[in-house]
């Protein structure tokens, strides 16, 4: 088990497609223990994450059929293609709703042991990046998460405000920096998924009413960080 209180996940070093991945993928690897599951996961999500960059609906589920056709078994229990082909499909979904600008593929991915953390490594040659995955967050944490969440619900309310006024002043907002603020709120958005599984996870967990309060209050401060964060999306979109 990869027990920490450390929180996870960490901000992307890059805004690259293997830089963000990390975010991506990490609420699915939350609270799971077995290695090799984990593992799998990876690989699912780096599919899903490469097949969701087909803007086409048909030449996504084309390509999903090709892939199991070459990675499946001969003989497979009722409904694990279906079971399959349905989690590649909602994995290439949240690809195209999480990071839509993002277009690059992402030739490989992979998770490895490490020392205190497993680490997973996206891309390949010099564009591959190396990251800490915490998989088993304490509940200690939980107060450190919180005053986390609030930085970032003032974060972004400002920056609702910034890109509001610079979308407003001609030629204050280029394209190149529309695209960069646009996948920094985007991994900010996927990061979110993580946080809100982590309190989700200890809610559960934790039956007394000083967390029940404090984990219902920090979900409340996500739902605000995801509305600021779609309205910075919006005004960017305009």
């Amino acid at each position: 088990m990869n027990n920490a209180t450390t929180l996870g996940p960490t901000p992307p070093k890059s805004l690259s497609a293997a830089g963000c991945f990390g975010s991506f993928v990490a609420p699915s690897l939350l609270f799971i223990d077995d290695f090799e599951v984990q593992q799998m996961i990876v690989q699912m999500c780096c599919l899903g994450w490469n097949v969701g960059l087909f803007s086409d609906a048909d030449q996504r589920e084309a390509c999903i059929d090709q892939v199991y056709a070459t990675v499946a078994i001969h003989v497979q229990p009722p409904g694990v293609e279906r079971a399959w082909k349905r989690e590649v499909r909602e994995l290439a979904e949240l690809k195209r709703e999480l990071f839509p600008w993002l277009l690059q593929t992402l030739p490989e991915a992979d998770l490895h042991r490490g020392d205190r953390h497993n680490v997973l490594i996206a891309g390949n040659g010099a564009n591959a990046i190396e990251r800490e995955v915490v998989t088993f967050p304490h509940v200690g944490g939980v107060l450190h998460l919180v005053k986390l969440l609030h930085t970032m619900e003032v974060d972004m309310q400002m920056e609702v405000e910034r890109v509001g006024k610079a979308k407003r002043k001609r030629g204050a907002l280029t394209d190149v920096g529309a695209t960069q603020i646009a996948n920094a709120c985007c991994a900010q958005r996927a990061d979110l998924r993580s946080y809100r599984k982590m309190l989700e996870h200890w809610q559960e967990i934790q039956m007394a009413e000083f967390y029940q309060r404090v984990t219902r209050s920090a979900l409340g401060v996500v739902d605000r960080i995801e509305g600021r964060a779609r309205e910075v999306l919006a005004i960017l979109w305009r």
